[in-house]
């Protein structure tokens, strides 16, 4: 079994979940749209890069996350409210008021992806960025598994789970990322917050969600359709599809 999660019962509170890096192996077409933008058509030969990147790739990532499942006793204006009174700022959306839980993330690719990047860009520069795109798509595909086995960890729980809350994304303060380090034993993944509340290794990513009694009204998970900013160049709506050869 691909998936392997470090305890035997289904209702955990912290704990690592490891991914082959062929269970977040992103399509060609993920790639070519962090490498051109979203209207990028690529031609055979760099097709044929993204291809060989994708191999490199499944040898140097190591794809993991830790979550936590906590209980919250109470809501304020700021966001919830943790046994022995911590207080995590979360915001004001209306699912934290109903949360009976907040589940964290963090998530990353490990450092050997980053590291090969740098080696290739003294001597193949163009590869190190077809490599890094690739790292980008892989990104996208480890978040969705991650979301799947946290909406797994509310369904045990007879629970609903929603929206993803990521610290600089959505309005969303990055501030926030100092708390979910508190939460999360990513001692474990070896991701540490530089002064700048930047992940290392930077490929990397953190969230936390509201697990409720009751459904939420939630955003498309997929991040283009949740986006407001229209003139990305990056944003997808439809598969990119191969050049014709």
């Amino acid at each position: 079994m691909a998936l392997k999660v470090s305890a035997n019962h289904d209702i955990q509170t912290r704990f690592r979940v490891s991914f082959t890096p062929q269970d977040c192996r992103p399509q060609v077409e993920d790639v070519a749209c962090y490498l051109g933008g979203a209207g990028y058509r690529p031609k055979p030969h760099i097709l044929k890069r993204v291809d060989t990147a994708l191999a490199l790739a499944e040898s140097v990532v190591a794809p993991a996350a830790a979550l936590a499942i906590h209980p919250v006793r109470d809501t304020d204006a700021h966001g919830v409210i943790l046994e022995g009174d911590r207080r995590i700022a979360v915001g004001k959306a209306a699912c934290w008021h109903q949360a009976a839980y907040i589940a964290a993330s963090v998530a990353t690719l490990g450092p050997g992806l980053e590291e090969t990047c740098r080696e290739l860009s003294h001597t193949e520069p163009f590869s190190a960025i077809v490599l890094d795109a690739v790292g980008v798509a892989y990104l996208d595909k480890l978040g969705e598994k991650v979301a799947r086995e946290t909406r797994r960890q509310a369904q045990n729980r007879g629970l609903f789970c929603g929206v993803r809350f990521s610290p600089g994304l959505d309005q969303v303060d990055l501030r926030l990322q100092v708390q979910l380090f508190e939460l999360v034993d990513v001692k474990a993944l070896g991701v540490e917050l530089n002064e700048d509340l930047v992940m290392k290794p930077f490929k990397s990513i953190s969230e936390c969600r509201a697990f409720t009694d009751r459904p939420q009204e939630l955003a498309p998970e997929n991040k283009c359709k949740r986006c407001d900013l229209m003139t990305c160049e990056f944003r997808r709506s439809d598969p990119i599809k191969r050049h014709p050869r």
